[in-house]
């Protein structure tokens, strides 16, 4: 017996919702996952600091343009965790 189309679209997405987010396996898996996403956005953060004191740097020696300093903050902006990221954080720790 065949299962209804609508129900493997559905079975098929969730799937692909679970391969995405890490959640198939084992849980270890899916904590492995998030330990890895917490430490690249840690990584991205130290980079976006890096470049932006470089960029308030250029502008402060006069050889630099606000806009650069600006595009730095904003990118750092993203690059910061959220509040749901922090507290997935402490649970890992």
């Amino acid at each position: 017996m065949r299962a209804h189309p609508a129900y493997a679209r559905q079975s098929a997405h969730a799937s692909d919702v679970a391969l995405h987010y890490g959640f198939c396996g084992d849980r270890a898996g899916g904590v492995r996952n998030a330990a890895l996403q917490l430490q690249r956005a840690r990584e991205a953060v130290a980079s976006s600091q890096v470049a932006l004191e470089g960029e308030r740097e250029k502008y402060r020696l006069g050889v630099g343009q606000l806009v650069d300093v600006l595009t730095m903050e904003d990118r750092l902006t993203t690059a910061e965790p959220k509040p749901g990221d922090r507290e997935l954080g402490y649970a890992l720790h």
